[in-house]
Formats: C-alpha cells, sequence, structure tokens
C-alpha cells in the first residue's frame, strides 16, 4: 500500500516490486493451494469443527448449567443456528418478541441481504429473561460495547471443548434437521441463510418461509433441551416435519 501510494503521487517511477498478480505469481505458488496441502498433511479440513448432533442434547444440558452472559449468548446461538458476530452485535430494537422474530439489518449480514430469523419459544423464553441493561442483548464488559469476539469461544474452552468451534454448530443443525427430521432443505438453508443457487428453488420460495421456519425450529430446541427438560433424549427418528 505504501509503495502503491508512493507511485501514485509520484514519489516513484518504477513499478510496485511486491505486487502478486503479474509478478510474485509467476515465482511463487498459491497461498490458498499452500494452505489446502498444509492442511491435507496435518489431516484436518478447513472446515469448522462441528459437534455430532447426537451428542448435542448432553451439550447443551452442561451449557445450560453455567452461569454468565457469554454461556447465554452461546446457547443463543446455537438455538438460533445463528453465525456469531449476527449474536454478538444484536441489539433490542432488531427483535419482536410477541411475534418471535428477529431482524437482522442486511448491513450486518455475510450476504448483505436482511434476514429475519424465527425464533424458537426456548429463545424467546432465554431473551426475557436477560436484563436490558444497554442496546446490545449480549454486551460485553465495556459500557456501551458488544461481546468481544472470542467469548462463546471461551466458553467452550472452559467446558474442555476444544476440539469444537461456535460457527460448527451450524453444521450440527444443519446435519440434524436434514438427517433426522422430514423438513425440506431448502427450509433450513433459509434459517442458516444461505442464498439458494438453483434458479427454480429462488422461483418457488418467493417469500422466507418464516411460519415454517418456527416449526422447524421449536422441533431444533426441544431436542436440544431434551435433557435439560427432563424429558430425556427424544428419539430422532420420531421428529418429522411436514413442512
Amino acid at each position: 500500500a505504501v509503495i502503491s501510494y508512493a507511485i501514485a503521487h509520484k514519489y516513484r517511477e518504477t513499478s510496485n516490486p511486491a505486487i502478486w498478480k503479474g509478478l510474485l505469481d509467476k515465482f511463487y505458488p498459491n497461498p490458498n493451494k499452500v494452505k489446502e496441502i498444509q492442511y491435507e498433511k496435518a489431516g484436518k479440513d478447513r472446515h469448522h469443527n462441528a459437534l455430532s448432533y447426537d451428542k448435542a442434547a448432553v451439550f447443551m444440558a452442561e451449557l445450560c448449567s453455567l452461569e454468565g452472559i457469554a454461556a447465554k449468548a452461546l446457547r443463543f446461538t446455537i438455538l438460533t443456528a445463528s453465525r456469531t458476530g449476527e449474536v454478538r452485535f444484536s441489539t433490542w430494537d432488531e427483535f419482536n418478541l410477541d411475534k418471535g422474530e428477529w431482524n437482522i439489518p442486511k448491513s450486518r449480514m455475510k450476504a448483505r441481504k436482511a434476514h429475519r430469523v424465527a425464533l424458537s419459544d426456548a429463545a424467546v423464553q432465554l431473551l426475557r429473561e436477560l436484563p436490558r441493561v444497554e442496546e446490545f442483548v449480549f454486551p460485553g464488559w465495556k459500557v456501551g460495547c458488544p461481546m468481544s469476539d472470542g467469548a462463546m469461544a471461551g466458553v467452550l474452552k472452559r467446558m474442555g471443548r476444544t476440539g469444537v468451534t461456535v460457527h460448527g454448530f451450524r453444521s450440527t443443525f444443519r446435519d440434524y434437521i436434514g438427517e433426522e427430521t422430514g423438513f425440506p432443505y431448502r427450509l433450513a438453508e433459509f434459517a442458516l441463510a444461505h442464498g439458494l443457487t438453483d434458479e427454480a428453488e429462488k422461483a418457488y420460495a418467493r417469500g422466507d418461509m418464516l411460519m415454517k421456519r418456527f416449526k422447524m425450529m421449536n422441533v431444533w430446541a426441544d431436542y436440544l433441551d431434551s435433557l435439560v427438560n427432563g424429558t430425556g433424549v427424544i428419539p430422532t427418528n420420531r421428529m418429522r416435519g411436514d413442512a
């Protein structure tokens, strides 16, 4: 950036010797390919490590026994299958708890498209029990600031879950819905705020299927909280959606 600035302001007459495209890429391997090889040699993949869904209810029971705003934020993140940043920067004015809706503005979404989240009854209850001390739903230690980026990961670390990531719970949700319920693929994709790649699917699903997602998210929450509520783990092959 410094050299480019110097060239633009005529402090330097020769070209940038550190530019990648058209120069260094002719001499060095692509960094992304190098990373892929490193991951393969280490026996790892580049996806976020996820907890197997058959262990999710036990995990949630342990999580619910913990105190602190970070633990509650992690629980909410899992219940809604949301991204960490979407939860950390959420503000109270985005929620309509009477309707069970969370409206995330496009400025905070990865795809830069506004997203409505269907909240399960458990997620709504969690929010109702939180104190409203400032605009952020999950505030950080410093007044007026959101929870830190590593707060929820810190909860996992304290629980001894070093092989699991917060983002990985989105995969846990997707695997559970896809393998153990009858809810359609496109419904889970809407819940995850993933864009539909097939044009026919886009034409068919003109709305965001919010009402159907309410049912799906309650099935997910009921499964997660089956041990918390003392009902025992619900047999997943009996939990079928008719969406």
